[in-house]
């Protein structure tokens, strides 16, 4: 049966013609990615009810995939059903389970174990921190000048986050935690000293929890390491990871990137809210980082001063 109907006698030329008419609008259907079935992908819903930290980084990925819809057709996010913290996520991934990408602070491990996106998602914002205390330490933290003064206390991470590891590397005391949540509360109770948070974080985080009231976000100090967040996707999945890169390099270069970023409310309250100018800084270094980190490259960054 041929897809071509004639009533006239198929001639040597006809059939020719019918197998190159053929031919072209199969070419047409293969090279044109909007007849193809959509993209899915399935991302971790928030670690609890009080989480509000993935919102904008489902909007970068958002736009990502929007930039891209011209060459590699329609998308659609989907939320996985299976809540889960940064480590069962990154395996979960990993073994290509319940879920096609994860957004996290990188390093050498996470960047073996799958395939990273080296465009920092928060432009190393994450690295500069500012520390939630308990109000009864403003004081105490008011005493420190040098950064050996802040290893003398313990800050508290979660167990599994880089962060700790980059801390402990610096000589720093920390004490590691299982659950986001029990954080807040143990810190709230008056056990430990302080719990170092990007300056995108801690305001929404203490919004998200009223009644911990003897929380407060010390006023004068800041730690700031290279710490980019990534969007990591399994290493078999090297075709949603090209679209992705290309997507965020499209957006860097038109600037709706930077447009997401500095007029996401969440930003912009950093740049209200947090006095970054006039902050004490402790820079310290990140072993964690690998070779490919983009660190010369300036339009991935954010600095200190920029509004």
């Amino acid at each position: 049966f041929s897809i071509f109907s004639c009533t006239q006698k198929q001639t040597p030329y006809n059939k020719n013609m019918n197998r190159y008419i053929f031919i072209f609008f199969l070419s047409l259907f293969l090279n044109n990615p909007t007849i193809w079935a959509k993209t899915i992908v399935r991302h971790i819903p928030a670690e609890t009810e009080k989480d509000l930290r993935r919102d904008y980084y489902l909007q970068v990925l958002n736009l990502a995939l929007e930039k891209t819809k011209p060459t590699h057709g329609d998308f659609e996010l989907q939320e996985s059903k299976h809540t889960m913290y940064q480590s069962r996520a990154l395996k979960s991934l990993s073994e290509g389970k319940f879920i096609d990408i994860v957004w996290t602070m990188t390093s050498k491990q996470r960047e073996q174990e799958n395939y990273p996106i080296r465009v920092p998602l928060l432009k190393g914002l994450l690295g500069h921190r500012v520390f939630l205390i308990h109000k009864k330490d403003l004081h105490r933290f008011a005493q420190i000048k040098t950064v050996n003064d802040l290893k003398k206390l313990t800050a508290l991470q979660g167990h599994d986050w880089p962060d700790t590891q980059i801390l402990r590397k610096n000589n720093f005391h920390v004490k590691g935690v299982a659950n986001y949540d029990q954080i807040f509360e143990i810190l709230n109770a008056g056990r430990y000293d302080f719990f170092p948070r990007g300056v995108n974080e801690p305001w929404d985080e203490l919004k998200a929890r009223p009644k911990l009231l003897n929380l407060v976000i010390e006023p004068n100090l800041m730690l700031v390491y290279p710490a980019p967040i990534y969007f990591f996707v399994n290493k078999k999945n090297a075709k949603l990871a090209r679209r992705i890169k290309k997507g965020l390099d499209l957006a860097i270069e038109d600037g709706s990137f930077d447009k997401l970023f500095y007029d996401h409310p969440a930003i912009k309250k950093i740049f209200s809210e947090s006095n970054l100018d006039k902050r004490t800084i402790f820079r310290i270094p990140n072993p964690l980082l690998t070779p490919q980190t983009p660190i010369s490259d300036k339009k991935y960054w954010f600095k200190i001063g920029k509004n």
